[in-house]
């Protein structure tokens, strides 16, 4: 009797190829879990609610050991516990667009309810007429700001500043690249700032002295969809969505020369369908961050969250998604902790130790370290139930032909190494439109115990697994074994 053996899942989810032709070990879904750096699968911590904000509060930041939020009134009562309030003294705020700490001060730029733009330093209005555009980045001692074509900076050391003082100014990028005529967003790219457009990038090395701006490249036909949907995953890796789907910004050889990656084609069916929906406030909403205690890229959008992972070394690179329970507003990376709001609801991902403040860098994350096997039970050091909740985490494979298939095989049996509650599915039609059929419910390895029994006949057969516990749940591989048949 033969087998067909799944050692793991480092590939996560992958649709370029259809799900008859998509090669065994890779998914046609993984929600609610990730891989990890040993091409395992496990659930996704949960999410906990840390209350609610005082209404009319907006925006995110992280400064001093605690999460901020914003307004126009005084400070209001009920703040959740480790969040503060700053006052904005301006025009009436619908929402927040971008927050950049710089002198350990905010500067906020927000959008009004008349639709005008106001950006803030230290709670009061920039009345420089040059303080324009929806997102800030601090660099060498000075704040840019991307407008339409222009890519404006402050004074140096002062960003009340952007038309005069030393240092001030703005480069229309059009007397560079006719193209460059929109600009979305900014990040930095080694030492130099990459200057994301709608349909091109431009790398510029930019000098407290503006005489010293220079240019040195323009990549086109590629550009940034949402102003805050991007993140430095490394320090010569940004990560981006682009309208063809998230793509990274890197090096092409040891020259630092930038070039493109296709690092979320194995997800760009998945952006597609998202993005053909999109609205503006979803563009305003959408948030690239990297989650510190596992290095994960996160891009929120809307109630989902794709999560990229990517452990060299070991050759993982897949992609996963969340279902976040919520819309998310708003998403930071806080110290240690990926924080984030769903209109007045604050959460954070993980759970939080009682009475210790979760973004103090000094004290415990109670969130357990990927480096090592996770194991059920009371008296293993890795227990962390109390990260878990209730969700479901769904997996599914492709259809698997067992490198046949053309041949009708007589499938027998399943074994699998899991950890948790799960329901087992398998379908054997090859339509669009696949039949699943429950054939187990298991919650240890089935290698010693008796193997899941099947009864099927077809020349492909894909599994489905859905998680039903409330705490952690793992699946390491899977073997499906089958008897030869007749050829189809």
């Amino acid at each position: 009797m033969a087998y067909l053996f799944i050692e793991d899942f480092s590939k996560g989810i992958d649709l370029r190829k259809q799900a008859l032709t998509a090669s065994p070990g890779s998914l046609r879904q993984l929600e609610n879990g990730v891989v990890t750096s040993g091409g395992e699968i496990e659930k996704r911590l949960k999410f906990t609610s840390l209350g609610l904000l005082p209404a009319n509060t907006h925006g995110l930041a992280y400064k001093d050991n605690f999460v901020w939020v914003f307004g126009n009134g005084n400070a209001p009562g009920g703040m959740p516990t480790y969040a503060k309030y700053h006052k904005l003294n301006g025009g009436t705020i619908d929402k927040v667009l971008d927050v950049q700490v710089f002198n350990n001060k905010f500067y906020v730029v927000a959008r009004l309810t008349n639709g005008d733009t106001e950006h803030y330093y230290n709670g009061s209005v920039v009345a420089d007429s040059g303080a324009q555009g929806h997102v800030v980045h601090a660099h060498r001692s000075k704040l840019y700001a991307v407008e339409k074509e222009n890519l404006r900076f402050s004074a140096v050391l002062d960003p009340t500043k952007w038309t005069s003082g030393t240092g001030a100014g703005l480069i229309d990028v059009t007397t560079q690249d006719a193209d460059a005529t929109i600009l979305v967003g900014l990040e930095k790219y080694y030492s130099n700032v990459a200057v994301f457009g709608r349909s091109t990038i431009q790398i510029w090395f930019l000098d407290p002295d503006p005489n010293n701006d220079v240019l040195i490249e323009t990549l086109g036909n590629i550009g940034l969809v949402a102003p805050r949907g991007l993140a430095r995953y490394s320090n010569g890796n940004v990560l981006f969505l682009a309208d063809s789907g998230i793509r990274s910004l890197r090096a092409r050889d040891a020259s630092n020369s930038a070039g493109l990656n296709d690092v979320g084609s194995p997800v760009d069916a998945v952006v597609a369908d998202l993005r053909a929906t999109l609205t503006r406030d979803e563009v305003d909403e959408i948030r690239g961050l990297v989650d510190p205690l596992s290095g994960r890229f996160w891009l929120t959008w809307g109630d989902k969250a794709l999560v990229y992972t990517t452990f060299p070394n070991s050759k993982v690179s897949a992609w996963s998604m969340f279902d976040m329970d919520v819309r998310v507003t708003d998403a930071i990376s806080a110290n240690s902790r990926v924080v984030f709001r769903s209109g007045d609801g604050l959460f954070i991902y993980g759970g939080v130790e009682q009475g210790v403040n979760p973004f103090d860098p000094t004290v415990g994350t109670n969130i357990y370290s990927n480096t090592a096997p996770r194991q059920i039970g009371p008296n293993d050091p890795f227990d962390t139930r109390d990260e878990y909740d209730n969700t479901s985490m769904l997996i599914e494979t492709p259809l698997m032909s067992a490198s046949d298939p053309a041949r009708v095989k007589n499938w027998t049996g399943i074994d699998v190494t899991v950890q948790g509650d799960w329901d087992v599915y398998v379908n054997e039609t090859t339509g669009y439109d696949p039949q699943w059929t429950k054939v187990a419910v298991i919650n240890s390895a089935t290698w010693d115990n008796g193997r899941i029994p099947l009864d099927s006949h077809s020349t492909h057969l894909s599994v489905r697994m859905v998680s039903k516990n409330d705490g952690f749940a793992s699946l390491s591989n899977m073997a499906i074994h089958y008897e030869g048949g007749e050829t189809s």
